[in-house]
């Protein structure tokens, strides 16, 4: 781990670091870059920063596979974020877990699917798997926000 829980970029020696280790992983047959931006301290990385790390997966033949930042009202902007990553680093997109997620999305999959077929169409290799049971579980750190992660307080 090169930043652990705080909530706050890295520097350029420590983005660095992030880099080396993916490159190390890759050569170890590892097939790419996996985050789960759901849960901190993951939410903590930039767009920027993940397009990096993408990248040098992508250096080795690898993948960026993600469980995005939102299944809710922020899915839109949130497969916006993946498609990019994938576009400007020129790796293929696995997204995992794709849903629309609680009563309010019921019925936007159309979109979101639609979303993926035009990303496909500009030339990004986009998949996503789904699973089949209408009911989920996470454990507690799941509804710890992440904010709380990095050791804060909320006024």
């Amino acid at each position: 781990m090169v930043i652990g829980d705080d909530n706050r970029p890295p520097t350029a020696p420590e983005l660095q670091k992030m880099k080396q280790l993916v490159a190390d992983a890759m050569r170890d047959g590892a097939f790419g870059l996996s985050t789960s931006l759901q849960y901190a301290p993951a939410p903590y990385a930039s767009t920027d920063e993940l397009i990096a790390l993408a990248a040098e997966a992508g250096r080795f033949g690898g993948i960026y596979s993600t469980h995005m930042r939102s299944e809710q009202a922020g899915i839109m902007q949130a497969l916006d974020e993946t498609i990019r990553i994938g576009r400007e680093a020129h790796v293929p997109v696995e997204i995992w877990h794709l849903k629309t997620a609680g009563k309010p999305m019921w019925g936007r999959m159309k979109e979101v699917v639609a979303k993926i077929e035009s990303a496909r169409a500009s030339g990004v290799d986009v998949s996503a798997d789904t699973y089949a049971y209408t009911a989920w579980f996470n454990s507690f750190s799941a509804f710890v926000p992440p904010w709380a992660h990095d050791g804060a307080t909320r006024n």
